[in-house]
């Protein structure tokens, strides 16, 4: 409950926030995530197996659903619905447009430029997306006007090249430390950050407004 001048009650504000964070498409893919990583033999069986996925389709979808750990779908969340909610509120077709063409994408650029991998799990790729979306859509609306602020959309993408050349330069990912279950695949962060950065430079039909922040 939260008032408001002149006697007038609000209720209901945080039930309604979070009905639609969970209607969302970014609600939808945490919460199949969440689901996948519950039941048991699931990440096997969705997984893209490059072996497999000829006779099994559903596998270039399902792999961006599934994990190795649980550290690993924890970060992958953590991104996922952080930056995929910013997005929906701002600019809800393109970022589900982003997400559509993001994830057959990624699938079949790893089956055709990474040979040396059997399998690929993870929303990493789509959370690269989202954020270069979103830095790239608030730098092109001129969001944040401070001279303290101006800069951070810019500052983010250029965080996010360096997070994709040390993994091509090391190996191993930067958030999660696991490189005996998996080893992170740049090429879906790269491709992922591209589709990002083309849909968030298509200028928006009416912006949503700026950020005034000091």
């Amino acid at each position: 409950v939260a008032g408001r001048p002149g006697g007038t009650v609000r209720r209901g504000f945080g039930l309604r926030s979070l009905g639609r964070a969970l209607c969302s498409v970014t609600g939808l893919l945490a919460g199949l995530a969440v689901v996948a990583a519950l039941v048991p033999g699931a990440a096997e069986a969705l997984e893209l197996d490059r072996d497999l996925v000829a006779a099994q389709p559903w596998r270039i979808v399902g792999g961006h659903l599934v994990h190795f750990s649980i550290q690993h779908l924890v970060w992958d969340l953590v991104v996922l619905v952080g930056l995929g909610l910013a997005c929906e509120r701002r600019w809800p077709g393109r970022t589900l447009l982003a997400l559509g063409l993001a994830v057959p994408v990624i699938s079949f650029l790893f089956l055709g430029c990474a040979p040396h991998l059997d399998t690929y799990r993870g929303l990493s790729g789509l959370g690269s997306t989202l954020l270069v979306l979103l830095a790239v859509g608030l730098h092109r609306e001129g969001v944040f006007r401070s001279v303290w602020t101006r800069h951070l959309p810019l500052l983010s993408a250029l965080g996010f090249l360096a997070k994709v050349a040390f993994e091509l330069g090391q190996g191993s990912a930067v958030f999660v430390q696991q490189a005996d279950l998996f080893e992170p695949v740049p090429l879906a962060h790269l491709v992922g950050g591209t589709i990002g950065l083309l849909l968030g430079a298509v200028p928006a039909d009416r912006p949503a407004g700026v950020l005034e922040l000091e």
